[in-house]
């Protein structure tokens, strides 16, 4: 099952009053770290008692007691809705601080909401060829600027939709042209929209072609969910971005929506903050022919920024650097020898140097573990979620279940090999695309030639197209091509003079951009071939 990242300081309650703010999230386990105040009073204080309101502070009820050293408190919410959370300090005498939870404000206030927003989209031809299309929402705490409206047509490949400017209200209209294709060919628009807590729910309207069969007015949306990378085979942990919209059901299953994101080392169970990366060059792709001369007629790279991060080989028998495009990750786990007492949370240790080194993450962390999960089994499943803090590091992690009873293994020593390697790379690549060239070695071809940056560049990461028009459709001309910098196009029969070109690039992230020409580029490679069929005398 799958859980939610964990962010350490969102929730965390506070030892005095202030400002009450509205906290949205979309699970119900929630993480509620203790912020104390004042350390150096904690002396007096035996323990901490967590109390909490389901009806906004009218009634209190405890639920849970912690002794004055705890670092945090969890709670499962049994259903969405408000919750305020309070905490009184009961000191050595047994004198409860505050002491009617009535009169204090609550030291956090959160709303749980798990329901996805409801959406309703239709669409209709127009006699001029446009679209009207026309979108009802409804949410309990809707987010209205996260509307999105977008069409495809058949002419685009599958996943790529055309973004429309729209009103952000929860019911609006919008009428646009879909272009030549759109106006005969089947035509699909999407609605989106997320809530204040992060959900997000969407609905699609599919129109048949003209003169097509007939089709329902409206299909289920496609999956909104994040896409999930799978564990590496073999390996004991896997990393995998989480899941926007799993049901949980374990109260240590943990996520947050909306909220201000902690600097990283603010609380506990963060990862710590790496040290400077070392200065080193990412080696490149293998080297191609050297891009064709003149200046690019289309491109993102201004200019591409030098590869940061440490680069140092692996130690020992570490796994492959995982890529993910997701900056919250999932790290799942199997646990051997569980004891009669059953697991606990876990230690996570983080490393910036492949092992080399290696520092635990401030405070426990907790542990997810399946619904009715067999403690007698062979081994035991389960995840632990972290954030990883920038861009361009490679992060190696341990994690080390511990039993209810505390026991756990030793920390790691300098040159443990890691069990997980991942780096966040949320940046699409840059490049360029250059002007083609007539090949000199072949007749009828082209030499298409680009320019291509990225830390993270696959073996084929390169896609090039044509299109007569500026929107499409395109044509491919090579597809998964390896980042050579260069591509002899055979000219294919009945080509227009001059046409659009499009670079894809794509790196092993996910991430993917666009170098396309605004304007056509004259293609025309035919050599005029002129002979005398006679002599006459001029006309005078």
């Amino acid at each position: 099952m799958g859980m939610g990242p964990i962010v350490w300081t969102c929730l965390a309650l506070t030892l005095h009053q202030g400002q009450v703010e509205d906290y949205f999230m979309a699970k119900r386990g929630l993480l509620l770290p203790i912020k104390k105040a004042d350390p150096s009073k904690l002396q007096n204080i035996q323990a901490f008692i967590l109390l909490v309101s389901k009806d906004r502070g009218k009634t209190w009820e405890p639920v849970d007691q912690k002794a004055s050293d705890v670092q945090n408190f969890i709670y499962h919410a049994p259903a969405d809705g408000p919750y305020w959370f309070l905490i009184q300090q009961v000191d050595r005498a047994g004198r409860a601080t505050p002491e009617n939870p009535q009169r204090a404000k609550p030291s956090m206030a959160v709303i749980v909401d798990t329901a996805p927003p409801q959406v309703k989209v239709t669409a209709e031809r127009l006699p001029s060829g446009s679209i009207r299309a026309h979108w009802r929402a409804s949410d309990d705490y809707p987010d209205v600027r996260s509307l999105r409206l977008e069409y495809h047509t058949s002419a685009l490949p599958d996943g790529q939709w055309t973004p429309l400017p729209a009103a952000l209200t929860l019911e609006g209209e919008k009428e646009f042209d879909p272009g030549k294709d759109g106006k005969i060919g089947e035509i699909r628009v999407r609605v989106q929209m997320k809530d204040r807590a992060g959900n997000e729910g969407g609905d699609v309207c599919q129109l048949p072609a003209v003169g097509g069969a007939a089709v329902p007015a409206s299909t289920p949306a496609p999956n909104m969910a994040d896409a999930r990378m799978g564990a590496p085979g073999g390996s004991p942990i896997g990393l995998i971005p989480p899941a926007r919209n799993d049901t949980l059901s374990q109260p240590n299953q943990l996520t947050s929506r909306q909220i201000p994101q902690p600097q990283i080392d603010a609380a506990p169970g963060n990862l710590p903050a790496p040290a400077p990366p070392p200065s080193a060059e990412l080696s490149g792709p293998a080297s191609g022919p050297a891009p064709l001369t003149g200046l690019p007629i289309a491109g993102n790279a201004d200019p591409v920024p030098p590869p940061s991060g440490n680069n140092s080989g692996p130690l020992g028998n570490s796994p492959a650097v995982k890529i993910v495009k997701a900056r919250q990750v999932r790290i799942d786990f199997t646990v051997g020898k569980v004891g009669p007492s059953g697991l606990g949370n876990a230690d996570v240790y983080v490393s910036f140097d492949r092992g080399a080194s290696w520092k635990p993450m401030q405070g426990e962390v907790p542990v997810s573990l399946p619904p009715n999960a067999d403690m007698h089994g062979a081994e035991v499943s389960g995840s632990v979620g972290v954030q990883l803090p920038s861009e361009g590091i490679i992060y190696g992690f341990i994690v080390a279940v511990k039993s209810k009873a505390g026991l756990a293994p030793p920390p790691p020593k300098s040159g443990d090999p890691p069990q997980a390697l991942v780096e966040w790379d949320n940046t699409p690549p840059k490049g360029q695309l250059y002007r083609p060239q007539p090949d000199p070695s072949q007749p009828n071809t082209l030499l298409l030639g680009w320019k291509v940056e990225d830390r993270n560049l696959g073996e084929k990461p390169i896609t090039l197209e044509w299109a007569e028009l500026k929107d499409g459709p395109w044509t491919p001309i090579g597809e998964g091509l390896p980042n050579t910098g260069q591509f002899a196009w055979r000219l294919p029969e009945r080509l227009p003079p001059r046409v659009h070109l499009r670079l894809t690039m794509r790196d092993l992230a996910g991430n993917e951009s666009h170098a396309q020409t605004d304007k056509p580029e004259l293609i025309d490679l035919s050599v005029p071939q002129t002979r005398i069929i006679g002599v006459a005398p001029a006309a005078r």
